[in-house]
């Protein structure tokens, strides 16, 4: 549960995420991906 997250709008923030495959992943290739945050008022 995440509480306390201001009413402002922020756009551009970054998270960066780090994938560890192990040899049996075979060839991983690099890449970038797009990942959209959606986050509404609760009840």
């Amino acid at each position: 549960m995440v509480t306390g997250i201001s009413t402002e709008s922020q756009s551009g923030m970054a998270i960066n995420y780090t994938l560890n495959a192990t040899a049996a992943a075979g060839v991983v290739s690099a890449g970038t991906r797009t990942v959209t945050y959606t986050i509404t008022a609760g009840p």
